[in-house]
């Protein structure tokens, strides 16, 4: 009976010392309360495999009940949930194998007794060996808690070459014979245990460096897309003020129809009239939707772009709208990401059939809502909530709505996406409160 209780206090230490190793680095899924249910259902089925003592069905089994169990728990990948599955295993099961020899060393020059790990007599040494192995993981944390290991990249599958290599010493390790030198065995323990730190740091490195890697390729993007909406912005804001000194010498046309009008002077009148409609279809896509030059500059641009396209595009803008909580570079960013993709999406339907109508306005006092619904024939790919790019780089494309989620949890909002029938919806909420 005290057996099996111990039994169950390691497989309950060896679930929790796997659950912070993941949750270092993933965030979670579900509720505290199913997230205990599959705890608990995972050591049962750990200790219904441990109890049959039968190592190589341990070795194969868990690794694919730890998989499953990571995926319910963590909002991970399956490639990542197989990735770091595997790491854990080759990392903390080196250290089982590591301590094992260190035993046999101190067991071989009688510094302390031989003893069997599944019987009462090997309990205190499990314990160290726990203990050891905790005090390990917490090390690891340091290093890991910070590191964005979400990112599905290429480099996720080089961090299983050093544990797994170290496994396959440390297994020869314990095949082999225990030589009868003293030198030889402590070299032996000294490479064991060498083995065991490196796959730690080996993991770390390799894992900073695929973070590291992972910001550099965003913000190089993001800088380059910054650096086309600064140029864009430039010319949208030339054509606003040209618009603006138009608008002024309506003014004067008006005084001038007044008096040819007063004269009876038609013809002028109609020349007159013939130069403005001139001047407004030359001008047409250079409305003032808002008294904010950037946000104006942004709805001139993209209207242009519409009108060019052959897309039929509205554009409401609320009156006494709350924008000096958004800097002109986040406005950019998120207004100009949201409007180039439903104008990309609506571009690619058939003549007569695209559209785009964009609404900004203030949802209550303090929330600024943009509401976008374009039509879209090109099928969608999701990933879960995700909305995946179609376009076959999908290395360089497809971090608009990535960024504009960002920004949009920046000002304590949320970006949502969904599809009604043939026309997507892009809703854009962000709080004036949180600035």
């Amino acid at each position: 009976m005290t057996m099996a209780l111990f039994h169950l206090l390691f497989c309950i230490l060896d679930i929790y010392m796997f659950f912070r190793f993941f949750a270092s680095m993933f965030p979670k899924r579900g509720s505290v309360k199913r997230r205990c249910a599959y705890s608990a259902i995972v050591v049962c089925v750990a200790l219904s495999v441990n109890s049959f003592g039968v190592t190589w069905l341990n070795l194969a089994f868990m690794p694919i009940v730890l998989f499953f169990y990571a995926m319910m728990e963590f909002r991970i990948s399956i490639r990542n949930s197989a990735v770091y599955t595997l790491i854990f295993y080759a990392i903390f099961a080196g250290g089982e194998t590591a301590f094992e020899i260190f035993h046999r060393f101190l067991s071989a020059n009688q510094m302390f007794p031989v003893v069997s790990w599944i019987t009462g007599n090997g309990v205190p040494l499990l314990m160290i060996d726990y203990i050891f192995r905790f005090l390990f993981l917490l090390f690891i944390e340091r290093f890991t808690k910070k590191i964005e290991a979400d990112q599905d990249t290429n480099f996720s599958w080089y961090l299983l070459i050093t544990p797994i290599v170290s496994m396959l010493v440390l297994a020869t390790f314990m095949c082999m014979e225990f030589p009868e030198e003293k030198g030889v065995q402590l070299l032996i323990c000294i490479g064991a245990f060498l083995l065991y730190f490196s796959n730690a740091v080996m993991f770390i490195i390799l894992e900073r460096y695929t973070a590291i890697m992972n910001r550099i390729r965003c913000e190089e993007v993001y800088k380059a897309k910054q650096e086309i909406s600064e140029d864009h912005l430039q010319n949208m804001i030339g054509l606003n003020e040209k618009y603006r000194c138009y608008m002024h010498d309506v003014h004067a046309y008006l005084s001038n129809l007044r008096i040819l009008a007063m004269d009876n002077r038609n013809q002028e009148i109609v020349q007159i009239i013939n130069e403005m409609e001139g001047g407004i279809q030359e001008e047409i896509e250079n409305k003032v939707y808002s008294g904010n030059a950037v946000l104006n500059a942004v709805l001139t641009e993209r209207a242009a772009r519409a009108n060019r396209g052959g897309i039929d595009m509205h554009i409401f803008v609320e009156n006494f709208l709350r924008l000096d909580f958004i800097s002109d570079a986040d406005m950019i960013s998120m207004f100009g990401n949201l409007l180039d993709n439903a104008l990309e999406a609506a571009g690619q339907c058939e003549e007569g059939s695209r559209s785009v109508e964009a609404k900004l306005f203030m949802g209550n006092e303090y929330m600024l809502v943009l509401c976008i619904r374009n039509s879209f024939v090109t099928p969608v790919r999701w990933s879960g909530d995700k909305l995946l790019t179609t376009k076959q780089d999908d290395r360089m494309h497809g971090l608009g709505t990535g960024i504009v989620k960002k920004l949009a949890e920046k000002y304590g909002g949320t970006l949502s996406l969904q599809e009604e029938g043939n026309i997507f919806v892009t809703t854009l909420m962000i709080s004036a409160q949180n600035t």
